[in-house]
């Protein structure tokens, strides 16, 4: 590239005025094929970006404008959106990496404890967990979720297996059938996987509360898992009187058991409300609208949401504004309706 056209270029990225950046910018030549682009919003996390970020020159280059690390503000992006930029792009190879090591975390919240013995066909049960999160994937594209918003799912998914470590859950007795059951870990990890893109719709930041959702989101079945398999498995419109009775209180029993377990109260309660709906058509007890866990919402609604998701209706989404937002606050269902915009509108 001549030196004119590299000042050109130049001119043409310049930061936006009075936009600070951690490092000058950095002109590099790269085909189209190697990077990935990324819808500039996608990126106001308030946490530091995982990866470093491009803006794509009229030339073909790509110049860094944010390194990993480095976090974007709403001020640099409004600055950004001034001057046009409606995209960022971000290394294929990088974002790829990452949702590799997500599927990894993934599969190692799925692993059996040793204690409770040898998880049973374990190399069936990898490929079920894996094609469990690629038909995830696969669906929260089709609802517009971007590979970086997957990505940052799979952080937050680490950030629970983290937790699952550190609290060492899988020794505890009562919750070592649950870590050996594959099918009602998929559940778990995928309603967590969607409550990281419902804590990002609400721009939910503290740290404590987001570790909370996820640990709450990947055990709020627990109670259901101790239940017959037909109370398990059957859809509870279908059900006779006398199982879905018993099906209701399954959140109680999980409350419960995450109580005896040792589990801290937050996590107890989200588990023990997440069927709760303001609409009072919730369960097991109806606490009406202002007194309805927050936080327990945001697990009600990514549960609701992940069952549509893998269900294969052809419209999700308006499934869940048709059938199920309406039980939810209004800040949670305008926030999820304000995330999925160009999709529900």
């Amino acid at each position: 590239m001549s030196g004119a056209a590299r000042k050109k270029d130049s001119q043409v990225t310049a930061s936006p005025p009075g936009v600070e950046l951690s490092l000058p910018h950095e002109i590099v030549s790269r085909a189209d094929g190697e990077f990935v682009p990324v819808v500039a919003s996608a990126l106001l996390t308030r946490t530091a970006c995982p990866h470093d970020v491009h803006l794509r020159l009229s030339s073909g280059h790509y110049v860094k404008v944010l390194r990993s690390g480095d976090i974007l503000t709403e001020e640099q992006l409004a600055r950004y959106a001034a001057k046009g930029v409606r995209w960022f792009h971000v290394r294929r190879a990088e974002l790829e990496r990452a949702l590799s090591e997500g599927a990894s975390l993934a599969a190692e919240v799925l692993r059996a404890s040793p204690s409770s013995g040898p998880a049973p066909t374990a190399g069936a049960a990898l490929e079920s967990v894996a094609a469990h999160g690629e038909a995830l994937a696969s669906a929260l594209r089709a609802c517009g979720v971007n590979d970086a918003q997957l990505a940052e799912a799979h952080r937050f998914l680490g950030n629970v297996e983290r937790v699952v470590k550190r609290l060492d859950l899988r020794s505890r007795e009562s919750l070592q059938a649950f870590f050996a059951d594959a099918a009602a870990c998929e559940h778990g990890v995928g309603t967590a996987f969607v409550a990281a893109l419902v804590c990002e719709a609400m721009g939910i930041e503290d740290h404590l509360a987001v570790e909370v959702v996820g640990v709450a989101a990947l055990l709020h079945d627990i109670g259901l898992h101790r239940m017959p398999v037909e109370v398990q498995t059957e859809d509870e419109g279908r059900m006779p009187e006398s199982l879905r009775a018993l099906y209701r209180t399954h959140p109680a029993v999980g409350a419960e058991l995450l109580q005896a377990a040792g589990l801290e109260t937050a996590v107890v309660e989200i588990v023990r409300s997440h069927h709760e709906r303001r609409d009072l058509r919730g369960f097991p007890v109806h606490f009406g609208v202002s007194r309805v866990n927050r936080l327990g919402e945001i697990v009600g609604v990514a549960d609701d949401f992940h069952r549509l998701l893998m269900t294969g209706l052809p419209s999700p989404l308006a499934t869940l504004e048709r059938e199920h937002l309406p039980g939810f606050s209004r800040g949670l269902a305008d926030a999820l309706r304000d995330y999925f915009l160009h999709t529900l509108r």
